[in-house]
């Protein structure tokens, strides 16, 4: 073993810059591997966090036609603590200028 360990030391020690490289390029590697893992828990930690201060809802239900009671009968299900229901219509926006494009976010 001990001639093993001191050919790689004179392989090494000829090859200095090779070696400074590759420990630079697997360095570099590894640190934004680190620094990604550490941005994505921190991102997923700030959105759930948002999510529940802002009372964002966890699921969002499309329905046509659903009587004012349906919404009544979905609060009783377990688990739910608050159900809304709201009609949505969509709307022409007239401008002056046909030709003009207008965007109305919802």
């Amino acid at each position: 073993m001990r001639k093993m360990n001191v050919r790689l030391v004179r392989m090494v020690s000829h090859h200095v810059g090779q070696f400074i490289a590759i420990s630079l390029v697997i360095s570099v590697g590894l640190l934004t591997y680190v620094a990604f893992t550490m941005a994505m828990v921190n991102l997923e930690n700030s959105l759930n966090f948002y999510y529940d201060e802002a009372n964002f809802a966890d699921i969002y239900v499309e329905t046509l036609k659903v009587p004012e009671k349906g919404v009544q009968d979905v609060m009783e299900l377990q688990g739910v603590i608050h159900a809304q229901g709201r009609i949505q219509y969509d709307v022409p926006l007239k401008v002056k200028d046909e030709n003009e494009k207008s965007n109305c976010p919802n």
